[in-house]
């Protein structure tokens, strides 16, 4: 017995007794499901951009085509666990796996789309649309459709609809007339294609270069602006090339905020969650909704409501972006969720505190096969992306400068885009004692305070640690976990362009690359444009793409100006090596 204990705590037998058969059999398995991502073609520029592609090279991901584990799974009723479907980006069903500080997010959306929770009332009223109907009372939203398939290992095809019906039969309206049948259509098509059904059969999409545009009818339905949000003297502005546009929004009035008061008010919802993570300021509240961007899930995230404190204008606070890029860093699998912020005059509608969060890549870039240009259907070739390197902002392979802060923490690119685009991205260089969403939350804050009262957006990506060009793991910290975050700062002038599709509030998905067009004509009128860029010389497709014309109409000028106040801000931080003598608050200014 003596010997046998021995044996059992001696390290080396414990390892080839216990773990080794458990790695042989984790190493066989996982060797069907490798894929290598290739690093990306680099285009010309002023600087190499080797440092953002070299951990791209040679990283290897691993799915598992299993059925997904989902934390806190062991606490939910019985017939709850059995209902869930195979969540997975590459799973049988298409239905993508996403995660947020533990929370899983993909499992809740699931169940909420099956309770009939993702839906709204709303009234489209007399003459709407230059129609002369009277108004009706219509419900919009998702509803979940599952059908049996026997090609399929478990015989059934999950899909999230979108969808708009009266709540009076008897009634009809033109323009829901429209939405229907173009609804139907085209879920029609997808039901009876012969390949791969998507998620979601609620979208028209098409691509042009590496832009994107969809066509989510729903999405029209949704909620009116917050008072001041719109209006005439904001479309002034837009197509004012002289008119100075401010991000800073009206004055915060919760008698009128939509999310704390009226029929939409957000605890009239299910609270999903409400995360407190170690580092945070405030906890977070995550509801769903109602009129998503995307009919996998699309969720609202804010400080939460239970403090009053955070009843405020759609404003990040220095504490705001601390919160927002630690809550991105648990998200999983890394890149598997876009958050973004829109200011005021950068496509916000609602004046409370919030960002976005919806499942990436979007629908447009993840069927990529099926291209719609000029109203034609042509096949491209289908190419594997994951969620970081997915949006055509992301997969840039050119910038015009760059600089590194604390050390190597921080790694501060001024891109090559169309619309002025500041990167700031965390590095796995730092030691593990050193909070490297922190020193980035810092930059980005140091960032806002420099641009000013100037419209932008925010939108966040993680994604693995980095690894060297031999594909090895640079990062030191010992948490396994422990991803990199990227942070897109888009610097605009205006919220609209006055050239392409001049009445679409261009937001945060737009300055990614994803267009959601509100009608069909816009839709077309990209289509057509597409398509006479695809017969001018290759060199000058740039110049003429429609979506890339539209991010130059927004973007700041001169970029160049801008970028040096905000290379001499950011570099000050290096100045001081002291951090005790560095503000914690960093307040915004006006320039």
């Amino acid at each position: 017995e003596r010997i046998f204990i021995n044996c059992c705590y001696s390290p080396r037998i414990y390892f080839l007794v216990f773990y080794v058969p458990v790695l042989v059999t984790e190493m066989i398995s996982w060797s069907t499901s490798i894929s290598i991502i290739h690093s990306p073609q680099l285009t010309p520029s002023l600087f190499s951009v080797k440092r953002r592609v070299s951990s791209l090279n040679k990283r290897i991901i691993l799915f598992s085509s299993d059925t997904a584990s989902f934390p806190g799974n062991e606490n939910k009723d019985e017939s709850e666990q059995q209902t869930a479907p195979n969540f997975s980006l590459h799973g049988n069903n298409g239905l993508p796996e996403y995660s947020m500080a533990s929370v899983n997010l993909s499992q809740k959306w699931f169940h909420l789309v099956k309770d009939g929770q993702v839906s709204a009332t709303t009234t489209i009223q007399e003459g709407d649309d230059n129609d002369d109907d009277d108004d009706v009372l219509v419900r919009y939203g998702v509803r979940l459709d599952e059908k049996q398939d026997g090609d399929k290992d478990n015989g059934t095809i999950i899909r999230y609809l979108d969808f708009v019906e009266y709540e009076n039969s008897n009634e009809t309206h033109a323009r829901v007339e429209r939405i229907r049948s173009a609804l139907q259509q085209h879920q029609h098509q997808q039901q009876t294609s012969k390949d791969e059904p998507n998620s979601s059969d609620g979208i028209k999409q098409f691509h042009d270069g590496m832009f994107a545009a969809q066509l989510q009818l729903v999405r029209t339905l949704r909620p009116p602006p917050s008072e001041g949000f719109s209006g005439a003297v904001a479309a002034a502005a837009d197509n004012d090339e002289d008119e100075k546009v401010s991000c800073i929004p009206p004055d915060y009035n919760d008698e009128t905020d939509s999310f704390v008061t009226g029929p939409l008010k957000l605890t009239n919802r299910p609270l999903i969650d409400t995360v407190n993570l170690e580092h945070m300021h405030t906890p977070w509240d995550i509801y769903h909704n109602v009129s998503p961007a995307d009919s996998r899930g699309h969720f609202l995230l804010l400080p939460t409501l239970s403090q009053k404190s955070n009843w405020r204008n759609q404003m990040l606070t220095d504490k705001d972006c601390h919160d927002l890029l630690h809550l991105s860093s648990t998200v999983s699998p890394p890149g598997s969720l876009l958050l973004c912020y829109n200011s005021f005059h950068a496509g916000a509608s609602q004046n409370h505190v919030h960002v976005h969060a919806w499942p990436c890549p979007p629908l447009a870039l993840l069927d990529q096969n099926h291209v719609v240009v000029g109203g034609e259907e042509e096949e491209e070739e289908e190419e594997e992306r994951d969620g970081w390197f997915c949006y055509p902002v992301s997969k840039l392979g050119s910038m015009f400068d760059f600089f590194d802060l604390f050390d190597g923490g921080v790694e501060v690119s001024f891109l090559d885009y169309p619309v002025m685009c500041i990167e700031l991205s965390s590095s796995s260089s730092l030691s593990a004692t050193v909070n490297k969403y922190s020193l980035l939350s810092k930059a980005l804050s140091v960032l806002l305070q420099t641009i000013g009262d100037i419209p932008h957006n925010i939108c966040v990506l993680n994604r693995p640690s980095s690894t060297d060009d031999n594909g090895d793991d640079t990062n030191t910290n010992d948490d396994e976990d422990d991803d990199d975050v990227d942070v897109y700062v888009f610097i605009r002038s205006k919220e609209k362009s006055p050239n392409v599709v001049p009445q679409h509030k261009l937001g945060a998905s737009e300055m990614m690359g994803v267009f959601h067009c509100r009608n069909e004509e816009e839709l077309q009128e990209l289509a057509a444009d597409a398509a006479l860029d695809s017969e001018k010389e290759e060199e000058e497709e740039e110049e003429t793409s429609p979506m890339a014309r539209a991010l130059r109409d927004v973007s700041y000028e001169p970029r160049w100006d801008m970028w040096e106040q905000i290379k001499e801000s950011l570099l000050g931080l290096d100045d001081d090596d002291d951090d005790d003598k560095k503000p914690d608050v960093y307040e915004r200014t006006t320039i």
